[in-house]
């Protein structure tokens, strides 16, 4: 990438270009205009990456990037910068030294820069510039709405129960006059509810898992299951203890303090 007019093309342009993903050392031309060489190839890149629909990249000391190399407009915002940073320098160590180095030059008093982690491009970084966030920005509203449908769901289940307390009253009557403590009740109570939610997290897995790759074809996008991740797993499975709690938690209208 160095030498200039050279290329990397991406797997399936190389298959388009040449018929074959071993194009390296090949001419083609840009714009049917200026000849460059192939310098390698890499697998093309997955659905979730900002670098999905890029089919090659050229050298920038390549004579069609002169613009780049020569442009002095601070309000030309047609590329993207990309840098590796030197030593143990973080990301917020260098967005202080260059956030506002182009105030002096535009035309817009709240416009500076800011250097993002490679692996956050995709999620934090805004392609028009009008939210600032990124596409996180949508996870987070999709995550709240999730949150707020669990907490309906919740809610419903706490009315059936409460509405089917009284088939169980003659069972909690009995079990209070042979000696059951309030306490022991209410553990019988909770325990059915966050083994219900349990039951019903193994059915959501068994059903995600299995209807993923038709979900990935029709909305055309590469998700996986995080089987193997340990954070994924010890979230969900708290989140479904809290649920199965939270559910639970009418025992108060069941069980009244007195004894019956």
């Amino acid at each position: 990438m160095r030498d200039p007019n050279t290329a990397l093309l991406s797997r399936s342009a190389a298959i388009a270009l040449f018929g074959t993903d071993n194009a390296v050392g090949k001419i083609f031309k840009y714009e049917n205009r200026r000849p460059f060489t192939v310098g390698g190839v890499y697998a093309d890149q997955p659905r979730n990456s900002s670098f999905h629909d890029w089919d090659f990249f050229i050298s920038m000391a390549s004579e069609e990037t002169t613009w780049v190399r020569n442009i002095n407009n601070f309000n030309d915002h047609d590329c993207r910068i990309y840098a590796r940073l030197a030593g143990n320098t973080t990301a917020d160590q260098a967005t202080a030294r260059i956030k506002n180095i182009c105030s002096p030059y535009v035309n817009f008093a709240y416009e500076n820069y800011k250097v993002l982690p490679f692996q956050s491009l995709y999620l934090h970084y805004d392609e028009s510039n009008s939210t600032g966030q990124g596409s996180i920005v949508y996870v987070k509203m999709i995550g709240l709405i999730g949150v707020f449908v669990l907490l309906l769901a919740c809610i419903n289940f706490m009315n059936l129960a409460t509405a089917r307390s009284e088939k169980r009253a003659k069972e909690v009557g009995i079990r209070k006059t042979v000696g059951s403590l309030r306490s022991q009740l209410i553990a019988q109570f909770l325990g059915e509810s966050v083994l219900l939610a349990f039951l019903s997290f193994a059915l959501a897995v068994t059903l995600a898992a299995l209807t993923l790759p038709w979900f990935n074809e029709l909305a055309g996008k590469t998700m996986v299951f995080p089987w193997t991740t340990r954070l994924f797993w010890t979230l969900a499975l708290a989140c479904t203890l809290l649920t199965g709690l939270l559910a639970g938690s009418y025992r108060h209208s069941i069980f009244p303090t007195s004894a019956p």
